[in-house]
């Protein structure tokens, strides 16, 4: 299991990586800021001087852009992407010689931004009234000197992590359980997804599997996974709020074309990125693309890589079952185990059909320009399908003016 300090080190390392890769830097080599923080150690000074300029363009982002007008959903959904990963940090190095803080002002002008994104979403009303005038801890960006601090602390040892919370069962299938639970130190909630009791090796394995290949995933549009407990085969990852199933069943005849349009934007984003990385879901359903409410808007994140097909995998000849309205037929004839791109293609169709429509089986049509589009994206001729999410994506966008006027 290694020493605190092992562990430690590694998920350092683990968070480096991460945090290069999400913020667009994409190599190991110091910048200008490592100078601030020579006096600590690796990983963590290489993660301070990430994080130190990112922090600063996002100061540096919100105050113009409040000021201006211009700053927007999006820009605070990144920026409490960027305070949460922070205080994930913050609280994994609580009680150990790795505990920091922000510097006062930084850590001042934080919380207020922190507050302000708070109501950005529910009370616009109320910021267009007047609040807040001013800001009252508004930073200066510090340039030179470092704004992470080490502060003494007292060690502890802890053989494993516990969830001191009440769980509640928000889902379940025949592999694993999904409980929900609200965390007081990040005031929060997130979701803890435990493999059965009575799954073997191979499926553990799976399981296993499913949780290092999400927390490679580095998309606003995969859910985020934190940490794998691996005495209890139990991952704890982001809660959301909603399958794309039950949002769609419940909210259908209020849901306006504009919004389906942009959750189907949002999912081709998804699986360009997922396909890039040569991975094939191959569970592609609406149960298994979540929504995450933030702001009032709502944001895909597709789930579930239990199925999830890599290069050389040694796991997938032990699947052999084709379930779901959403699964191609086709595999009947071929076989789960040679699941290829156009099998995912069949099932994005589905998806998207299903987004329009609430419904799970093809009836008519309005436009025959979505007709169109639908059965290429099904052909009962694997050949000639969309070859790829990116042809799909081309196609559908020339087709939203007609699905804005007359429909589906």
């Amino acid at each position: 299991m290694g020493s605190q300090d092992e562990r430690i080190f590694n998920y350092l390392d683990s968070k480096l990586r991460n945090y290069l890769a999400l913020y667009g830097m994409n190599n190991l080599e110091p910048n200008r800021f490592t100078m601030c923080y020579e006096d600590i150690g690796y990983p963590l000074c290489r993660i301070f001087s990430t994080l130190h300029p990112y922090l600063n363009k996002k100061f540096k982002n919100f105050y113009t852009g409040i000021f201006n007008d211009t700053f927007n959903s999006s820009d605070a959904y990144r920026f409490m992407q960027l305070i949460d990963e922070f205080e994930e940090l913050q609280g994994t190095l609580q009680n150990t010689k790795y505990s920091f803080d922000l510097i006062p002002s930084y850590k001042d002008a934080l919380l207020e931004v922190k507050e302000y994104l708070s109501l950005f979403g529910e009370n616009r009303e109320l910021l267009k009234n007047g609040y807040p005038p001013t800001f009252s801890h508004k930073v200066t960006l510090e340039e030179i000197n470092p704004v992470f601090q080490l502060k003494p602390t007292i060690s502890t040892n802890n053989s494993s992590v516990s969830i001191p919370y009440k769980l509640k069962l928000i889902g379940e299938g025949s592999y694993a359980r999904v409980h929900k639970y609200k965390d007081e130190f990040y005031n929060r909630s997130f979701a803890v997804k435990t493999a059965r009791k009575d799954l073997n090796s191979s499926e553990l394995e799976r399981f296993r599997t499913e949780f290092s290949e999400m927390k490679k995933l580095k998309s606003p549009y995969v859910l985020d996974v934190f940490y794998f407990d691996e005495e209890n085969h139990r991952y704890i990852m982001e809660y959301a709020e909603f399958s794309l199933s039950d949002y769609i069943k419940k909210y259908n005849n209020s849901i306006d074309i504009s919004k389906r349009i942009e959750f189907v934007q949002q999912i081709f984003k998804a699986f360009t990125y997922i396909h890039s990385k040569n991975i094939l879901h191959r569970d592609i359903s609406p149960a298994n693309i979540l929504l995450k409410m933030y702001d009032g808007t709502e944001f895909i994140k597709v789930s579930d890589f239990g199925l999830v097909k890599l290069p050389d995998s040694q796991l997938t000849n032990q699947l052999t079952e084709v379930k779901g309205y959403f699964s191609d037929p086709n595999l009947y004839e071929v076989g789960f185990a040679n699941y290829k791109l156009h099998h995912e293609i069949y099932s994005l169709t589905r998806v998207i059909y299903f987004i329009f429509t609430g419904r799970t089986s093809i009836g008519s049509f309005t436009s025959t320009e979505f007709q169109d589009f639908i059965e290429k994206g099904i052909n009962t001729d694997v050949q000639k399908r969309y070859k790829n999410v990116v042809e799909m994506q081309a196609d559908f966008e020339q087709i939203i003016p007609m699905i804005q006027q007359v429909g589906v």
